[in-house]
């Protein structure tokens, strides 16, 4: 049985003027069994370096692993009672989903916007595609950073997307062999992945860009490997940085 659950955001909001809110975190409750699951980012040194402050709330109690029994209403509550610059959104309708796992796994990935600890790498090979993006020279609005797909109650944003005629045709994420959490970032972007072909249907070609060259593939880790896998399995491919080029110019064809 699927569960049925809402959410709220947990934000960050500077005083100064000269920082970012931030959300950092997601509280989910779980309507049938009354608990409330919470996640939040373990990268504070980014947060704190985007919002622009020294300290931050003491957000431990929130931060708990075990979820915590409250009634119906808990949510609203807590977004009314929000004090200084520690911020909870009004709750928010999620679609099904068939465990609170999977549900806390993909709200946080489509709603917070500072990436875990160790993420580090994998803004590197975001920062390259981004230049190699940009010396493409695409059409003006054809390429879109952070674009955000939606089904009218939620919504997730994918790093590039490519359009035609206002129209979405191909979308890119971009990831490190030697990242740390280079299996997680795949997984989470594969569940991206599965989400908006619901919402869409097909016609979108999605795709990785591997922060390495074809021939380093053998050298990658065992859990990476599997993970191309995981890839070619839900028809995602994955375009190398010796094949970028090729990639990039097919789809500025297709764009114009």
């Amino acid at each position: 049985m699927m569960g049925d659950y809402e959410f709220s955001t947990i934000k960050i909001v500077p005083h100064a003027a000269r920082g970012e809110s931030i959300n950092v975190g997601i509280l989910l409750y779980d309507r049938g069994t009354k608990l409330l699951h919470r996640r939040l980012t373990d990268n504070w040194d980014e947060v704190r370096r985007r919002a622009g402050v020294e300290s931050l709330p003491d957000l431990g109690a929130a931060a708990e692993s075990e979820p915590a029994r409250v009634g119906d209403g808990c949510l609203e509550s807590l977004a009314e009672n929000s004090m200084g610059s520690l911020a909870i959104t009004a709750p928010r309708p999620l679609m099904p989903f068939g465990t609170p796992r999977a549900a806390l796994d993909w709200v946080f990935r489509s709603q917070v916007g500072v990436p875990d600890g160790g993420g580090g790498r994998a803004a590197g090979a975001d920062s390259v595609l981004a230049g190699l993006v940009r010396d493409a020279e695409f059409p003006r609005g054809c390429c879109r950073r952070g674009h955000e797909f939606g089904n009218g109650r939620v919504s997730i944003r994918f790093p590039y997307v490519f359009a035609r005629g206002g129209s979405p045709f191909a979308a890119m994420f971009a990831v490190s062999f030697s990242q740390e959490r280079a299996l997680a970032a795949i997984k989470q972007r594969l569940y991206d992945v599965v989400s908006i072909r619901e919402w869409h249907g097909g016609g979108i070609e999605f795709a990785m860009f591997a922060a390495q060259e074809r021939g380093e593939v053998d050298e990658a880790r065992g859990d990476v490997r599997n993970a191309l896998g995981m890839l070619a399995e839900r028809g995602v491919g994955v375009v190398y940085a010796d094949e970028i080029g090729g990639m990039l110019g097919r789809l500025r064809r297709m764009a114009a």
